[in-house]
């Protein structure tokens, strides 16, 4: 249309070109008359033009809110599910950290007590009971506060961390008859969280409790010890008794060996490691944290 408007024009210019120089008969010219008209035609067409267009951008405004709306829900209905898959995992999470706080704490507790019992060649007497009492309560309080052990300090030397250990498992090693030697640095080798050193107390704990259970050993070694140089430092914890052993690899293949499995995922969640090898005379449990 646009087109037609400026051709009609073209067409009526040269009509009266001819006009002027006398080439074709005209009494009148039509330019002065044409050209407003012509004008006014382009404006028209260049006004429908654009209200076309801007119906078009209405439109797909309209289109582009309703997806962005559509979108919207989708996001806000995959961030719901993901914030209830968050609590379920964290639920989860908890379930099984008191789990393995249970299993490794007051399991273990309940474990060395009933060695005590059944090894003990005599009735017990009410103070034994007490002692044994007691050491469940002060395990089960263990757990309670290793829920929360962000808000735990580190102590400032090993020796201070391994005391109440040392004090608790050295007695009980000591009424089987089995010799404990304690060696722990002056200072820590690096640096450990709180949850670093938790999981270090229950390794420990499981280990010497499995050494109660199992090992029928005359001996036991618990070192800490650095090991590594610069980034690569790194503090580990050594166990070795010489017990009658086990076979590692069936035990990992019949996956029978709850103990076994908690201490290695609870080393892991910390970054740590721990490695084991064990034969007739000679166990030794590895257990490295940077």
């Amino acid at each position: 249309m646009l087109a037609a408007c400026l051709l009609a024009f073209i067409v009526i210019g040269l009509y009266d070109l001819l006009a002027i120089n006398h080439i074709i008969n005209a009494e009148a010219g039509y330019t002065a008359i044409a050209a407003p008209i012509t004008t006014v035609g382009m404006l028209l067409v260049v006004a429908w033009s654009h209200a076309r267009n801007l119906k078009r951008i209405e439109a797909f405004t309209a289109e582009l809110q309703t997806a962005v709306d559509d979108a919207r829900r989708e996001l806000s209905s995959t961030m719901e599910r993901e914030h209830s898959l968050e609590v379920a995992n964290a639920r989860l999470r908890e379930r099984l950290q008191i789990a393995h706080d249970l299993h490794d704490g007051v399991g273990g507790s309940l474990v060395r007590s009933l060695a005590m019992v059944e090894q003990s060649g005599s009735q017990l007497e009410s103070p034994q009971f007490t002692s044994i009492l007691k050491g469940l309560r002060d395990d089960l309080r263990q757990v309670i506060d290793g829920s929360s052990s962000d808000a735990l300090a580190v102590p400032a030397l090993p020796s201070e961390w391994l005391a109440p250990l040392r004090h608790r498992f050295a007695g009980l090693l000591d009424e089987l008859g089995t010799r404990s030697t304690w060696e722990v640095p002056s200072s820590w080798p690096c640096a450990l969280s709180t949850q670093q050193l938790m999981a270090l107390t229950r390794l420990l704990e499981e280990a010497l409790t499995n050494v109660i259970k199992h090992a029928r050993a005359g001996h036991v070694l618990i070192r800490m010890q650095a090991a590594g140089h610069g980034h690569n430092r790194r503090l580990q914890l050594h166990i070795e008794d010489d017990g009658v052993g086990f076979d590692t690899e069936a035990v990992q293949r019949a996956s029978i060996n709850v103990g076994m499995r908690s201490m290695q995922a609870r080393a892991a969640r910390v970054g740590g490691s721990m490695a084991i090898s064990s034969q007739p005379g000679k166990t030794l449990l590895l257990v490295n944290m940077k």
